[in-house]
């Protein structure tokens, strides 16, 4: 009942004198542990982002991180190769008109 509060020691006397014979009364206490701390980790690494994009690729387009390099140094040789002047002692001759 709300009238027994066992923190006042005369009212849970007379409460329980009164309903020893009818109730069964017990106290339970239930412990309070802290709170919890949750931490997060990334499970999916930039490795593993790599390495995906690396299978996407290879199973899409049938590349692979190598060729895309290779095809980056292609380019960039070939813009050397187009933007260089040819040394001014050589002469160009067409060979085809011979």
């Amino acid at each position: 009942p709300t009238a027994c509060n066992p923190n006042n020691q005369t009212t849970f006397t007379n409460c329980t004198a009164m309903y020893q014979n009818v109730y069964a009364m017990f106290n339970a206490y239930v412990p309070v542990y802290g709170h919890y701390v949750f931490v997060e980790t990334p499970e999916y690494t930039f490795q593993d982002i790599l390495n995906s994009f690396n299978n996407l690729t290879g199973l899409l387009l049938g590349v692979s991180v190598v060729s895309f390099f290779e095809i980056i140094s292609l380019f960039i040789n070939l813009s050397r190769v187009l933007c260089t002047k040819a040394p001014k002692n050589e002469q160009h001759t067409n060979h085809l008109l011979d």
